[in-house]
């Protein structure tokens, strides 16, 4: 939720106009910190599906880091198709991946004997 607020807001650009790299890392920490505390729970799950969402949604960041780099090489349109591709793909992974691991959950511990 807070990245879709400060990517639609851009929060990091006009609120809060502190380096973009101060913005990374603190994400980063975020990360790293929901992995650490929830890591008993991830395991149980098909993380593999967070491990792509997470990779795809870290591409996206590195290309917007090195966005004036980049643009020497290709336009600026196709940097940002593939800024937002990637960053499409890390949500709807990120979504796929609680989905999953919800139905997963709800389906373990629904008495079906109730509905038959």
């Amino acid at each position: 939720m807070l990245l879709s607020l400060d990517d639609l807001f851009m929060f990091h650009e006009y609120i809060f106009p502190w380096p973009e790299y101060i913005t990374f890392i603190a994400y980063g920490c975020l990360i790293i910190w929901g992995i650490s505390v929830f890591k008993h729970c991830i395991l149980k799950t098909e993380y593999l599906i967070l491990i792509f969402a997470l990779s795809f949604l870290g591409i996206s960041i590195s290309i917007d880091a090195i966005q004036y780099r980049l643009e020497l090489i290709i336009s600026e349109d196709w940097r940002i198709f593939l800024e937002d591709g990637f960053k499409l793909l890390g949500i709807v992974g990120w979504s796929g991946y609680f989905l999953r691991a919800s139905f997963v959950e709800i389906r373990k511990n629904i008495n079906f004997k109730h509905f038959e």
